[in-house]
């Protein structure tokens, strides 16, 4: 992407992909690809509290409702966000899990599906620059969280983009499928290219706690552990064995982000390990309240969703599921980290905003 006068606008910038994608896009692909980086929300996200950094370029818009009907959604934008007609590039990372690990997965897939609808053919109108668009979806398009049919679907990894859809019935709570629909009728005609990213685990934090959070409520969990059990206390997979041994691609919340960008040691698991974390975590409150005054932590509220998406990603996806490369890396995008860094990078970022205690301050309190 040549330096250019360009205009990111980011649907779901307070999530734990949108976050990414907000604050790498002031420097990445080079730190003047974007003259505007503009960030959405529908909950207010006030700069001081965003983890973002502070740069002129960048805007933090919140009250973007894109629930409602489309006419709201077009009200809204222009009534927040200046100069639309300047965008050129929109990264469509909005999710709504209002009925999350319900039994009306439908209700899930109906709401997403609307507010992609409502996304696409409110930039479609709004940004008369917009050059490319960006949808994020998931491995879900293979059909490895459809939980009510898995004898049904068949997964041979490596997966990739050209694998067919999960046929109806089996496959009609993925609601990527409708979105990636309703891209392509709005892109009918139209000189703006789009694409779709299909991330599997993901990596990262962000400053906010949200229910696709991953890594923090399992780095709380272990720290506490540690806490209760002691120096040298030896911990279990806190999830299934079979979903220990089978396969996946964990990928870090920032190398996502670059290339949605660039695209435009303890003992071996068995089954008797912490399959309900939540339940020990919120058993051991006083605990935590302690480690927390010990360390000068800050204490965090994580919300039930997101303790039943750890459990989701380290019990129920039972089956190998590593993603092909060969697509991304066709195009160019050859960046890569090294194994594991993406759970370091995110411990790092737990203890700058002290939420868990360094290494020096376990060792040191440990002494004393």
């Amino acid at each position: 992407m040549a330096d250019s006068k360009n205009v990111a606008l980011v649907f779901g910038a307070s999530g734990i992909s949108g976050w990414a994608v907000t604050k790498c896009a002031l420097s990445y692909p080079t730190p003047t690809t974007f003259d505007r980086v503009i960030g959405l929300t529908n909950r207010p996200l006030p700069l001081e509290k965003s983890g973002l950094p502070h740069d002129p370029r960048l805007e933090l818009h919140c009250g973007v409702n894109l629930r409602g009907n489309l006419d709201k959604v077009l009200c809204q934008l222009q009534e927040k966000v200046p100069s639309l007609e300047d965008v050129t590039h929109v990264y469509y990372l909005a999710y709504s899990n209002a009925t999350a690990y319900s039994i009306d997965v439908m209700a899930i897939r109906d709401i997403n599906e609307g507010m992609t609808y409502n996304a696409v053919h409110a930039v479609d109108r709004l940004c008369k620059n917009m050059k490319f668009f960006v949808l994020q979806t998931g491995t879900n398009n293979y059909g490895v969280a459809v939980f009510r049919f898995q004898e049904h679907i068949e997964i041979n990894p490596p997966l990739r983009e050209d694998n067919p859809r999960i046929p109806s019935p089996w496959g009609d709570e993925i609601f990527y499928y409708a979105q990636v629909d309703i891209i392509k009728e709005a892109n009918k005609g139209k000189s703006w290219k789009w694409c779709e990213v299909r991330p599997d685990q993901i990596i990262g934090h962000v400053p906010t706690p949200t229910s696709m959070t991953y890594v923090e409520p399992l780095a709380l969990y272990l720290t506490l552990y540690r806490h209760v059990n002691g120096l040298g206390a030896s911990v279990v997979f806190p999830g299934s064995y079979p979903n220990y041994t089978h396969t996946f691609t964990a990928s870090s919340q920032d190398i996502i982000a670059r290339s949605e960008l660039y695209l435009g040691e303890g003992p071996s698991p068995e089954d008797k390990g912490w399959k309900d974390i939540d339940k020990w975590w919120f058993a051991h409150q006083d605990e935590y309240k302690k480690m927390c005054k010990k360390y000068g932590l800050h204490p965090r509220e994580i919300p039930e969703a997101t303790w039943t998406f750890l459990s989701v990603g380290l019990s129920f996806l039972c089956r190998n599921r590593e993603l092909s490369l060969d697509k991304i890396r066709s195009v160019g995008f050859t960046e890569e980290y090294p194994v594991a860094y993406g759970y370091f990078q995110v411990f790092e970022r737990l203890t700058q905003e002290k939420i868990i205690h360094t290494k020096e301050d376990l060792y040191r309190y440990s002494v004393a």
